[in-house]
């Protein structure tokens, strides 16, 4: 992202919200759960965040949490994530997927 756009994406209320949420995805790609959690934190408690961000953030949060492993974190918030009725379907459907893979992983172990 070229830095025009960086800091323009900063100075927009969304904008901060996007930017939390790209630097909770960075964390996460280095395995920082914890950093990666504070900001999905972030952009979720955001009055300024668009809902379709808040679901990724909220998805993105749980999957943090169960590499962590607090699964039962990680199952509210995709609980959370598949009640948000103006989430994209994509995020829903994703959110149903995961917990339908954790529920079948329970039954075998």
């Amino acid at each position: 992202m070229s830095l025009v756009k960086s800091l323009q994406r900063l100075l927009s209320g969304g904008g901060k919200a996007a930017a939390m949420y790209d630097q909770g995805m960075e964390k996460a790609h280095h395995d920082d759960w914890d950093g990666a959690i504070l900001d999905y934190t972030a952009v979720i408690d955001s009055a300024k965040a668009p809902r379709d961000l808040k679901a990724m953030a909220r998805f993105n949060r749980a999957l943090a949490y169960a590499h962590q492993g607090n699964q039962a974190k990680a199952e509210e918030d995709l609980q959370a994530t598949i009640a948000m009725p103006d989430a994209p379907a994509n995020i829903r459907t994703s959110a149903k997927a995961k917990l339908a893979r954790w529920g079948k992983r329970r039954v075998r172990q």
